[in-house]
């Protein structure tokens, strides 16, 4: 893939990575995967948490996101990805699938 400068790369990554969140997350509050209310809107599905990088501070300061692995998280372009592989990311995917299977039932 040829870019014509930088800003053209940057906003093709970011144009990608929201439409990948778009068609394979839901967007939800943090309140329901267990979270403070106050740590904002993430994205989730099975493997990851994902944040817009400007959250990034809300979920870390009221989810306690400072202490996960910094070897499971990987920022691209705007936004902030949380792996399942640290446990207190697969901790709220859990609580979350537990809350929806709850009430799809």
């Amino acid at each position: 893939m040829q870019f014509d400068d930088t800003y053209s790369m940057i906003d093709e990554i970011n144009d990608t990575v929201e439409k990948h969140i778009r068609d394979n997350f839901d967007r939800i509050s943090t309140s329901k995967c267990g979270l403070d209310v106050r740590a904002g809107t993430v994205y989730i599905n099975d493997s990851f948490i994902a944040v817009h990088k400007d959250n990034c501070n809300r979920l870390n300061y009221y989810g306690g996101f400072e202490y996960c692995n910094q070897d499971y998280v990987t920022t691209v372009g705007d936004y902030v990805f949380f792996s399942s592989d640290d446990d207190r990311v697969m901790q709220c995917i859990d609580d979350y699938n537990t809350a929806n299977a709850d009430e799809i039932d």
